[in-house]
């Protein structure tokens, strides 16, 4: 019994090594097949004890290591398809042993060891040898001559058109010298650089989309073949197709066409285009970085940059105010520090975020849905500029202490905006924390820098803000509209009043304060 007993206990540790054993040697395979990743490809010799062998190449693929090509002054020993270094085996962090072969057509054993500077460096233990240091430097990939797009390449009536642009080499792939039309769906790849001639560019029609998607270590490059303002044209998305996206791509020394205002891209709205656009950055534009014209979209809009563009960053409508991110850097050296937005009708509701410039608002917008200003908005207001809230619409701008919103003029002067009517009666008309400096350009509503209208029962809340430099009263309030606080004392004393009134034509009194009609 004893002997069976121990027996067993032998067994049982013989089996128990052997699966240690073999789960090392597993992992030590998978260790030394990682690590040899990192010397696989083409390598040239560039110093050792045999100069007349510099210059020979290499190529390693998994654990050899065959001559492509010799040195020009190196005997006939070595020839082009031998094995020069065999079972190659890590041996420790960039550390390997190997197999060399010698003039004399035998293997020695040897060392390697990939440095710091990404040389590997070899030393053979047999003479002659032993204590000598080969050096060996890694080939670049080979170059490829960029290819010149037909302006025909992307027609849809053409069964051969091209729907993928390849990543062809390190440098750029692609030159495009017209502005090229695309009808079909076209696709770029991570790490495809394309250069544009002179007032070249790319038309995406309705029938086409654009999706170019890069990553953050291998970005999509359009750019000029020269570093220049407006050297091409523009990238011009006339297209609702969702599938319209940049994405990890660089756009630079774009704007080139006055048709587009300058702009590097240009959303049009001619068929609702659309663009996701993210990760990005639009630099050198002749005029502004991005255009998004009237009822075109962008649904998917972050983190992006805009640097050094002739104007502002962006011409956006304010339908579209809302779809800008707090993250995207706007204010990289532009010429311009604003984001500039046109009039329009606002039948979605926006929300709009606290970004790194003002926004410049132009013209008078109706607000038909919900318009939501978060706090540290800062709006600059053109001259004459109003913001008009429609029956259906909302105005809702809450603050904070120490983090207000701000809505006074482009200029600082008197009057130079129009004003802020509110025509509804939506209980999310609010302001609290917001600084209003500036209004009251228009007569028609007795040069007030907001207006509360009785037309549909307007109905406004107000605390916490100041009015100041309007062009006659700071607050208008028509009989039959509903104010909160509901009279002039209260609106006083929960809100501050600074130079109102001061204009040619004012007809205010009493501080021009406000006036309840």
């Amino acid at each position: 019994m004893k002997t069976i007993q121990i027996k067993f206990k032998t067994l049982f540790f013989a089996l128990l090594v052997g699966l240690i054993f073999t789960g090392c040697s597993k992992d030590d395979e998978q260790n030394t097949t990682s690590n040899l990743d990192q010397i696989q490809g083409i390598w040239t010799r560039v110093g050792g004890n045999h100069p007349a062998n510099n210059g020979m190449v290499i190529k390693l693929e998994n654990n050899s290591g065959v001559v492509i090509d010799k040195a020009a002054s190196n005997s006939s020993e070595i020839a082009i398809g031998d094995i020069k270094w065999k079972d190659i085996v890590a041996n420790g962090n960039m550390k390997y042993r190997y197999q060399e072969l010698g003039s004399d057509r035998n293997y020695y054993p040897a060392s390697m060891e990939l440095g710091v500077d990404d040389t590997l460096r070899i030393s053979v233990d047999a003479q002659p040898g032993a204590g000598f240091i080969q050096k060996w430097v890694q080939n670049p990939s080979p170059s490829v001559e960029p290819i010149l797009l037909n302006c025909n390449s992307f027609q849809s009536n053409d069964p051969d058109a091209i729907l993928l642009l390849e990543n062809n080499n390190d440098g750029v792939d692609y030159i495009i010298d017209c502005v090229i039309a695309v009808e079909v769906d076209l696709k770029i790849q991570p790490g495809v650089v394309i250069e544009f001639a002179s007032n070249a560019g790319m038309d995406i029609k309705e029938s086409g989309s654009l999706s170019a998607v890069g990553s953050a270590n291998s970005p999509i490059v359009f750019r000029g073949k020269t570093a220049t303002p407006g050297f091409w044209s523009v990238l011009h998305f006339d297209s609702n197709n969702p599938n319209n996206e940049l994405n990890y791509v660089s756009i630079a020394d774009g704007g080139g066409s006055n048709s587009y205002n300058n702009a590097s891209i240009w959303v049009n709205d001619n068929n609702s285009g659309q663009l996701t656009f993210k990760n990005s950055t639009i630099k050198n534009s002749k005029g502004y970085g991005l255009l998004v014209e009237g009822n075109a979209s962008i649904p998917n809009f972050s983190n992006n940059t805009f640097s050094n563009n002739g104007d502002a960053p962006l011409d956006i409508s304010m339908l579209n105010i809302g779809s800008l991110d707090a993250a995207s850097n706007y204010g990289d050296g532009n010429t311009k520090n604003y984001v500039s937005v046109n009039s329009s009708n606002v039948n979605q509701p926006q929300v709009i975020k606290s970004i790194n410039v003002p926004y410049l608002i132009k013209g008078n917008s109706n607000i038909k849905d919900n318009l939501t200003l978060n706090p540290g908005v800062q709006f600059l207001m053109a001259s004459g500029a109003s913001i008009d809230v429609n029956s259906s619409g909302s105005i809702h701008a809450i603050g904070t202490s120490s983090d207000p919103i701000s809505i006074k003029g482009e200029v600082d002067a008197v009057g130079y905006w129009g004003v802020i009517h509110v025509d509804s009666n939506n209980p999310l008309n609010e302001f609290a924390f917001v600084n209003i400096k500036n209004g009251g350009s228009l007569g028609s509503f007795d040069y007030s820098s907001i207006w509360v209208n009785d037309n549909n029962n307007g109905a406004f809340i107000m605390n916490d803000c100041s009015i100041s430099d309007s062009y006659s009263w700071g607050l208008f309030v028509e009989n039959g509209a509903s104010m909160t606080p509901s009279t002039k004392n209260g609106v006083e004393s929960t809100n501050t009043f600074i130079n109102n009134g001061s204009g040619t034509n004012a007809n205010c009194t009493d501080g021009c304060t406000v006036y309840f009609e």
